[in-house]
């Protein structure tokens, strides 16, 4: 009977055993795809966050200069994981970290003349693409000011007489400027005349203001040729927080001709 009773409890712990082994098995294999379905899910959504933004690129690209879009992003991606973009040539990509190191994923878009200034994510914040003359600007949820080029007047006076210069600045950014700035313009001759204007009215998203001043005719008393005219929106160090700074400058040309 001993015999019996000791082999019995052998077969019940090898028994047992069995049991856990196979259940430790299945738990790590259920623990297995959980992790695989969460990679997935994450791979899935870094996709279609960063296809996203490429389709609000091409359509922007596509419908030509002055035309824009607002689009949103959520704060990260499936399971709570940080990621970031990029624009480099025609391709936009997307950055995170996964169990495996960093992961990423391109996409191409239509155009390799974009640039991404910067992105806000999550909240009520929203990012733009604007079209301005061909070029694709991604900017996050600021305001953007830049002096328009071809609005500069005039480009030919007499000299020896008072020139009243004026030039056009946009907004092309998500928020409305409600802050005073300046706008400043040198005349580069021998007695390099400047002048600064404050503007306090502010300038709504999406509009633009008209900036006047005159250049006094005891400063444009010089021999016919050209002269540059540099203007700049909200000099250093600034009042105004803006997406890119690179388009507050406008080198121009004045061509002073004889009486």
């Amino acid at each position: 009977m001993r015999s019996k009773k000791g082999q019995t409890t052998v077969e019940m712990i090898v028994v047992v055993g069995l049991i856990l082994v196979i259940f430790t098995i299945a738990v790590l294999t259920a623990h297995k795809k959980t992790v695989e379905s969460n990679d997935f899910k994450m791979a899935l959504d870094a996709k279609r966050i960063v296809q996203s933004v490429a389709d609000n690129i091409n359509t922007i690209a596509e419908q030509g200069s002055n035309y824009y879009r607002f689009f949103t992003l959520p704060p990260y991606i499936s399971g709570g994981h940080n990621y970031s973009i990029n624009i480099y040539g025609n391709f936009v990509e997307i950055t995170w970290e996964s169990r495996y190191g960093e992961q990423s994923y391109i996409t191409q878009i239509i155009t390799a003349n974009a640039s991404l200034h910067c992105l806000d994510r999550g909240g009520d914040t929203k990012n733009k693409v604007f079209n301005y003359n061909e070029r694709i600007l991604v900017t996050c949820n600021r305001a953007d000011l830049m002096v328009l080029k071809d609005s500069f007047r005039p480009d030919t006076a007499q000299n020896g007489t008072d020139v009243n210069i004026s030039v056009d600045i946009l907004n092309y950014g998500v928020l409305d400027v409600v802050t005073p700035f300046n706008v400043t313009f040198v005349f580069k001759n021998s007695s390099h005349w400047n002048q600064s204007r404050e503007i306090t009215g502010g300038i709504k998203a999406d509009r633009t203001i008209t900036v006047n001043v005159m250049i006094p005719n005891s400063y444009t008393e010089l021999p016919a040729g050209k002269y540059s005219v540099e203007i700049e929106v909200d000099p250093p160090p600034g009042k105004i927080y803006e997406s890119y700074e690179g388009d507050n400058f406008y080198n121009a040309t004045l061509t002073l001709t004889e009486w």
